[in-house]
């Protein structure tokens, strides 16, 4: 019965460990979500100021043909 005793220790004792070793990963894995969360508001910031500059450009480019039509129209007329 000791031997038993002793085999069920030592069958305890590795799956502690791996309970210990399964705790760091799913902390890790927190930590790394965590991470990805930031990282994917950085980018949806970054797509929001990029359609912001895409809108304003457009509507420069857009003014400037205006004003070159304007000006193309001034030196015919």
């Amino acid at each position: 019965i000791l031997e038993l005793l002793i085999q069920r220790d030592g069958e305890f004792q590795e799956l502690m460990k791996l309970a210990v070793d399964q705790g760091k990963i799913h902390h890790e894995m927190q930590l790394l979500e965590k991470v990805v969360e930031k990282r994917d508001n950085d980018i949806q910031q970054l797509q929001k100021q990029l359609k912001e500059a895409e809108h304003i450009l457009a509507t420069a480019v857009y003014q400037a043909k205006e004003k070159l039509k304007s000006i193309e129209k001034a030196r015919k007329g």
